[in-house]
């Protein structure tokens, strides 16, 4: 009933325990799809080795490295076509989840009638540490515009594939924009646009490991650099034009989360100290000051979002 999918390039040292989640899940009506972009270490024979002792497994190899967008699309049809079930999940080559994960997934999307169902989550450090995220006690059910307006909070779930379930039909309804590099900040609100349903549990049961190499993640001032920022800049101004056009009814709430991701990158930047970020930092804050009078006039702020609005009105630093 389900088509899993995991994405992996030179992880030799992470994606044996990804696979493993996979393969001794106590739901086990499912097809997984590995595909291997271009590794240069021992990624595929970990692969080959996997692919010999479990049917269930089709493996798909290029021979090289790619992040161009020819190869994005060419990875997310390929990856259309091979949806052979009705249900659709991905794992990303370094996270891994308990093992009855994809069973409460599946109760959760079939007992609900969603289109997406979503289960709590913890950060996983290379120091084994672990932080809790989008954990909480029940199950909430929501409709198209509340779905999408908890996934721009980001307080019951994010907008990673990683721990969901979706429909088929949800998952290939929608255009991947023309960029290089594509993250679920880009696509999660096009494929949230076209649903009906979703439901939400906090039971932790996914867990995302979170290290200096994560693309996407902005966690440490190791992570944050000016051109990380940028694209994730981008990627919130593109979103907010491209709901405010497909959900109008919710666009002042998009816009204040765009500044909200200001907000709270500009505070995080001089927290930690990366001065290789100052200059953005500083171009943020002109524009949180230049939309003052949105935010003030809009009640959506938290009330840590206020004071550090408070410190921004006050700061000196050119």
């Amino acid at each position: 009933m389900i088509t899993i999918v995991t994405t992996t390039y030179n992880r030799e040292k992470l994606l044996q325990r990804t696979i493993n989640s996979v393969l001794n899940q106590t739901y086990s009506d499912f097809e997984y799809l590995i595909i291997n972009n271009g590794s240069t270490d021992n990624t595929q024979k970990i692969i080959d080795n996997f692919c010999k002792n479990d049917k269930r497994i089709r493996a798909v190899s290029y021979k090289q490295n790619r992040r161009d967008y020819e190869y994005l699309l060419e990875k997310y049809n390929l990856i259309k076509e091979n949806i052979n079930k009705k249900y659709f999940m991905q794992i990303d080559d370094d996270d891994f989840m308990e093992l009855n994960t994809v069973n409460t997934l599946y109760n959760l999307i079939t007992e609900y009638n969603a289109d997406i169902a979503s289960v709590g989550s913890m950060y996983v450090y290379p120091d084994e540490s672990k932080k809790d995220k989008y954990n909480f006690q029940g199950v909430f059910s929501y409709n198209r515009i509340d779905a999408m307006k908890e996934l721009l909070k980001r307080e019951k779930f994010n907008a990673g594939i990683g721990g969901k379930l979706f429909k088929k039909e949800i998952y290939c309804c929608y255009d991947l924009p023309k960029l290089n590099i594509l993250r679920d900040i880009h696509t999660a609100y096009r494929r949230y646009n076209y649903i009906n349903s979703m439901v939400v549990s906090g039971e932790p049961l996914y867990y995302f490991y979170r290290h200096d190499k994560n693309m996407s993640g902005l966690d440490s001032a190791e992570q944050i650099t000016p051109e990380k920022i940028n694209q994730h800049l981008e990627a919130n101004t593109m979103r907010t034009q491209w709901l405010s056009e497909h959900m109008p009814e919710i666009k002042d709430y998009v816009f204040y989360c765009e500044l909200s991701f200001m907000i709270s990158l500009y505070e995080r930047i001089y927290r930690l100290e990366v001065k290789d970020c100052f200059e953005i930092a500083n171009e943020m804050k002109d524009n949180l000051i230049r939309n003052i009078t949105f935010l003030d006039e809009h009640n959506f702020c938290s009330e840590r979002e206020k004071e550090i609005l408070n410190g921004i009105k006050n700061d000196t630093r050119a």
